[in-house]
């Protein structure tokens, strides 16, 4: 039998010393120029605030750098908003004997480690050009311990004889945004001192500034000095190594006044060469390490998958910071610039929940993000002849909508048709407080939510002929549905939302903050009775006599198209129909009714779900990541354990493997959160009920055992499971319950 190839770290490498254990090491041991891009996304570093694509220091031809900040946008020169790709701090061109030192040109070892454990990115490259050999090793990363500051150092040793070097030195402010190949920014300011060099910048729409301010030092011979030059010569022996070290800091107008930024880029920049690229490195290493221990996932199981888990986890853990309020989660997170940055139904549904227990203040933040947008969202109903507050179904950093109209002239309708936002933000909002308790993020945030989203569905619900109250011209998550009447998904979420927002009413009535929230936004209770009624009397259109729910009114009408054809790895290929026809037929994009059970499984019964989930299951396309995981948690509500497996290593692999074939735009943060809800409330069972949390294992046989700690109320627990047997323990002095027998376990708190 062939011997599969273990991927591991040189023995020669420099910086090996730093590495964690294999376990969190995400590995490339070659380059491939039509891979290039998809690596960047895998191999990018963040720390909250900014994030950097893991584009190699020369640049090679097809690359494409990236440089992210959180909630920095700019529309000049574009139909809508798109994030802006900032000037690239990690370029770093070198020549030797005047030939180019790139990658793409020739070289005999290769090898570049994402150490998720540590947000480190190291590299270990054996150039072989025109039969000279160079041996360049690197090491970067963006400080966690003062998100404003990054650093890298590279070592260069020439290994076939004595060399001339030449190294350009500054900060690349010739980017541009990949897709719509606009530079959204204009330098104001670019300098190079004796020490530092300084780059100042703002967005064409004058809504942003970013200061930069820099430094290179240089080690050769055991001397070390700064310089600034963006030009620098060096003469080395064979087998001579010298080494560049340049620090950085970065300050914009989202943190700080304009006046502000070079005074404070430049203080960060003493202060960091002050303390020295060891010590910064160390502070980082020890921030992430404790972020690790409080959301790290361990099984016992196969290396890959152990590995797949973690990168997962890490996509939320780079993309968003509890010191970085009123900021959104985007579609490809902070990793590329897929669906131009924009934040999406994903991050309540499909994010929020890793937060929600790993993180509540992140999650808060996140929610407090969407409060902000409320004044564009009650702008948005009004605008189109209703009450209360309408989402945008895509937003950036304004809360406004900022789905295209079209494009390559085809009209976009989900930002006018794709309503469900609403309740989807409301979901989210229910859920932060159900897993945490907190009843002052409710009266000075939440109940304003929910209350305001639910005025809208009321006043959007049509009352019919047949009595029952119906939506009409809706969207639901399957997009090959255009423009329907009563959306299953959507109207059950209305007539939750219209539920929820009744009960919470009456759960804090008596509070003595609560007056302050009915008075401001002139809450009666008429309204209330309006909402319990209507409620009540919401179209859900189900078949007669039996356990199916149609995705819409009439959808048992069209055409029922069998999946013949799949692919390489066993989805089904859409068929060569327009979206006009697909519409005509029973296929949907993704899971759209089984979505019901992804959120509500307690209000469902065993033979409902699993019913619903073989009818759909036989005309769903997967055609889009958000399906895979919510198909692998239905798939085990069912007991479907073979179908289940399949979606969630769908899930766990569709970035690391690119399985949509489009990770070059940025990950998937939908499936990244959903694979961590597969584990928590698939495999671990966990379910809300009665105010208290439970468990009730189902770990799968190729996982053996899952291991991690997770937040409830207030706090903190770690829990263990086998297929046969879980155990709670409480790691707070806080008093609580815990009531456990064999693979069962409930938590309750007073």
């Amino acid at each position: 039998m062939k011997k599969r190839r273990v991927k591991k770290p040189f023995s020669d490498f420099w910086y090996k010393k730093y590495l964690s254990s294999r376990d969190f090491l995400i590995i490339e041991n070659s380059f491939q120029r039509e891979q290039q891009q998809k690596q960047e996304t895998i191999f990018s570093l963040g720390n909250g605030f900014i994030c950097c694509r893991g584009t190699l220091e020369e640049t090679p031809v097809g690359c494409n750098p990236g440089t992210y900040w959180s909630g920095i946008y700019d529309q000049q020169g574009v139909q809508v908003t798109e994030i802006v790709n900032l000037p690239n701090p990690f370029k770093f061109k070198i020549k030797v004997n005047g030939l180019k030192l790139n990658v793409s040109e020739g070289y005999l070892k290769h090898q570049r480690i994402l150490d998720l454990k540590k947000c480190a990115l190291f590299r270990k490259t054996i150039f072989d050009i025109k039969s000279q050999r160079f041996d360049f090793q690197s090491l970067r990363f963006l400080s966690k311990s003062n998100p404003h500051l990054g650093a890298f150092q590279i070592l260069f040793t020439p290994l076939t004889g004595d060399v001339t070097l030449e190294v350009e030195n500054f900060i690349d402010s010739q980017v541009v945004n990949q897709n719509s190949k606009v530079c959204h920014f204009e330098v104001l300011k670019s300098i190079s001192r004796k020490n530092y060099e300084l780059l100042h910048i703002k967005t064409l729409e004058d809504r942003y500034s970013v200061c930069y301010a820099a430094a290179l030092k240089i080690k050769k011979q055991n001397q070390e000095h700064l310089n600034s030059n963006k030009l620098l010569r060096f003469k080395l022996k064979k087998g001579e190594t010298i080494s560049f070290t340049k620090f950085f800091s970065i300050y914009t107008t989202r943190e700080t006044a304009a006046k502000n930024l070079e005074v404070f880029a430049k203080d960060d920049l003493k202060e960091a060469l002050n303390t020295g690229f060891e010590e910064l490195f160390s502070r980082h290493i020890k921030f992430w390490n404790k972020i690790w221990k409080e959301s790290d996932l361990k099984i016992t199981g196969p290396l890959n998958i152990q590995r797949a888990l973690r990168f997962n986890i890490y996509q939320h853990l780079i993309a968003v910071d509890e010191r970085n309020p009123d900021i959104g989660i985007p579609a490809k997170g902070l990793t590329g610039e897929g669906y131009k940055g924009h934040i999406f139904w994903d991050a309540e549904i499909f994010n929020l929940p890793f937060f929600v227990f790993n993180a509540p203040q992140i999650a808060k933040n996140l929610l407090i993000y969407r409060y902000s947008c409320l004044k564009e969202a009650k702008k948005r109903a009004k605008d189109m002849g209703y009450q209360g507050a309408l989402f945008g179904w895509e937003t950036a950093d304004s809360g406004s909508d900022c789905t295209p109209s079209g494009i390559q002239g085809e009209e976009i309708l989900t930002g006018k048709y794709e309503q469900h936002i609403s309740g989807d933000v409301a979901f989210g909002v229910y859920n932060y407080f159900r897993a945490t308790g907190d009843e002052q993020f409710m009266l000075d945030y939440g109940l304003e939510i929910i209350f305001e989203t639910a005025r809208f569905w009321a006043s959007r619900l049509t009352r019919g002929k047949d009595n029952f109250y119906h939506l009409s011209q809706i969207m639901g998550p399957d997009e090959f549905h255009l423009i329907v009447n009563d959306n299953t998904y959507t109207n059950y979420l209305a007539k939750w939302n219209l539920s929820i927002a009744s009960s919470l009413y009456r759960q804090f009535l008596f509070h003595n903050q609560f007056e302050k929230v009915v008075k401001k936004i002139g809450l009666t209770k008429a309204e209330i009775e309006e909402w319990n009624k209507k409620a009540g009397n919401i179209f859900i259109s189900k078949r007669q006599d039996s356990l199916i729910f149609d995705s819409f009114k009439n959808y048992s009408r069209k055409k029922y198209l069998p999946i013949k054809k799949r692919n390489e790895l066993g989805l089904p290929l859409k068929p060569e129909l327009s979206l006009k026809q697909l519409g005509k037929t029973q296929l949907i994009k993704q899971p759209d009714v089984v979505m019901l059970f992804y959120l509500f499984p307690e209000q469902f019964d065993f033979k409902t779900i699993k019913s619903n989930f073989e009818f759909y299951e036989q005309r769903t396309v997967h055609h889009s990541s958000l399906s895979a995981p919510i198909s692998s948690l239905v798939a085990l509500y069912s007991k479907d354990y073979s179908k289940a497996k399949y979606y969630f290593l769908l899930s766990l692999f569709c970035d690391l493997k690119d399985f949509y074939k489009n990770t070059v735009s940025g990950v998937h943060m939908a499936s990244c959160g959903g694979v961590w809800q597969v584990i928590f409330r698939g495999f671990l069972g966990a379910r809300f009920k009665n105010g208290s949390l439970e468990f009730c294992s189902n770990v799968p046989n190729y996982l053996k055992s899952i291991k991690m700690r997770f937040k409830f109320k207030g706090r903190n627990f770690e829990i263990k499971a086998t297929s046969k047997k879980l155990k709670i323990k409480s790691l707070s002095k806080l008093p609580v319950k815990i009531e456990s027998k064999k693979n069962f376990a409930r938590i309750s708190v007073s």
